[in-house]
């Protein structure tokens, strides 16, 4: 009896061996900087009044009768059927868009949420002939939870979709990893810079950001100092920066409800210098995934907005209502202008 459980126990140790060394040699290990390639002929933005859109499609996943494991809910996945409508919605909007920048984030390449659809170059089929620029922000290749439905592959990231021709594209780390091994399970938060010529020969420099989520400790602290950073680098360059996506956090001034699950807190009003503005619209952005989507009932919060340099000026911003029917978030639509402090 005993050299059978010493048996069991060495094929315990061996079998604990093997898994701990296949996610050691699959671990997602992303360069601070990476380059992404872009095409070789760059344009020069036509004019300096401009839109763009900033949409999380959670992956067509996340519709209004979905409550997620994550968040508080029970389910793993929609049915295969909705995600292919609601990615036929969400590109059918998209395409309806008369704006020139597109800001996504949560687009799926190959994961098991979303039953391996290439969403991204679905997207980029049907959007031609907008410029796409991707870049993975992450890679598990099996995450273990709930043991009873493993989440499984996750193979996900944020993209940019432009009317133009941008002259160069990054993906940036946001400097914030969780420690091993749950860092094998959970994003590796970034952002995606895009770069675009103007005629007085400066640049208009976006960042597509996706925020930590889950964070507890100081994470968030680490992303929005990286983001600072950045972002008055370009503006010392004289370059006019935008940063806008799914921040997981509340523009300064706004909070919203905690729960066990998710906590958005407030970014500081003096995380940025005097002349740069957030801009916001104080309606919700965001439904919590805790329950199906329940008008009035279920939480809400304001996640998705722009951070704005103080040579662009905002002229409109407008949330578009669209119920969350098929993701967890609605997109938000700015109109802006660029100019120099002296006009």
């Amino acid at each position: 009896m005993k050299k059978f459980f010493k048996i069991m126990l060495l094929i315990l140790i061996i079998v604990i061996i093997g898994i701990l060394s296949f996610y050691i040699a699959t671990e997602y290990r992303p360069k601070a900087v990476e380059n992404i390639a872009v095409p070789e002929q760059a344009d020069t933005l036509p004019t300096d009044t401009l839109s763009i859109l900033t949409w999380n499609i959670g992956y067509a996943g996340l519709n209004a009768e979905m409550d997620f494991f994550f968040d508080g809910g029970k389910k793993v996945r929609c049915s295969k059927d909705t995600t292919i409508n609601n990615l036929n919605t969400i590109k059918n909007y998209l395409q309806h868009f008369k704006g020139d920048f597109i800001l996504l984030q949560e687009i799926d390449v190959d994961s098991r949420r979303s039953y391996g659809i290439n969403e991204v170059d679905s997207l980029s089929q049907e959007l031609a002939p907008w410029h796409g620029i991707f870049c993975y922000n992450y890679k598990s290749v099996f995450v273990p939870v709930p043991p009873t439905n493993p989440y499984g592959r996750v193979m996900s990231g944020i993209m940019t979709f432009s009317k133009s021709n941008p002259y160069s594209a990054t993906r940036v780390s946001l400097g914030g990893r969780y420690s091993w091994p749950k860092r094998l399970f959970m994003p590796a938060r970034a952002m995606l810079e895009t770069r675009f010529r103007l005629q007085n020969g400066t640049s208009l420099v976006i960042f597509n950001t996706h925020c930590e989520a889950f964070d507890v400790g100081n994470l968030r602290k680490i992303e929005m100092d990286t983001i600072r950073k950045l972002a008055m680098m370009e503006y010392a360059k004289e370059n006019f920066v935008i940063v806008g996506g799914d921040w997981n956090q509340n523009p300064p001034t706004i909070s919203t409800p905690h729960t066990e699950y998710f906590n958005p807190t407030e970014i500081d009003k003096g995380q940025m210098p005097s002349g740069w503005h957030w801009i916001f619209v104080n309606k919700p952005t965001n439904r919590y995934n805790y329950e199906p989507y329940q008008p009035g009932k279920t939480l809400t919060t304001i996640l998705d907005f722009y951070l704005v340099s103080p040579n662009v000026k905002s002229i409109s911003i407008d949330r578009i209502d669209l119920e969350f029917a098929h993701s967890d978030h609605n997109p938000v639509v700015m109109k802006f202008m660029l100019y120099n402090n002296s006009d």
